[in-house]
């Protein structure tokens, strides 16, 4: 019911894949209840059983998302954050590079 309220009259105008991640952001331009444009995102997070789907407003607010969990902020009227990749840290997003020093590399195959 949400998404038809705030996407029946809208189009896609942008798709944008979040670097190399799975996450997917339709960007639609619709038109709220005063009838002004406004851009609406679909934001898919592929993430396995942590596969959620958000609507967001212009401002980076939620609207709704498919799975709500208020005690870690995702949920109507909160501000969309991306998750954070395994390795990343949430100052900047620079990749601990030691992660990748944990497995030696694998033999090559002749």
């Amino acid at each position: 019911m949400l998404l038809r309220k705030y996407l029946e009259p809208s189009r896609l105008i942008g798709l944008t894949q979040q670097g190399a991640d799975r996450i997917v952001h339709l960007h639609l331009e619709g038109v709220d209840p005063a009838g002004e444009l406004v851009e609406y995102r679909l934001v898919f997070e592929l993430l396995g059983r942590h596969s959620n789907l958000y609507l967001v407003d212009q401002e980076g607010t939620i609207l709704d998302a498919i799975k709500r969990f208020p005690e870690a902020g995702i949920g109507p009227g909160s501000a969309y954050r991306a998750p954070l990749r395994s390795g990343q840290t949430g100052t900047g997003g620079a990749i601990d590079k030691t992660a990748f020093n944990r497995y030696p590399p694998r033999a090559r195959r002749k």
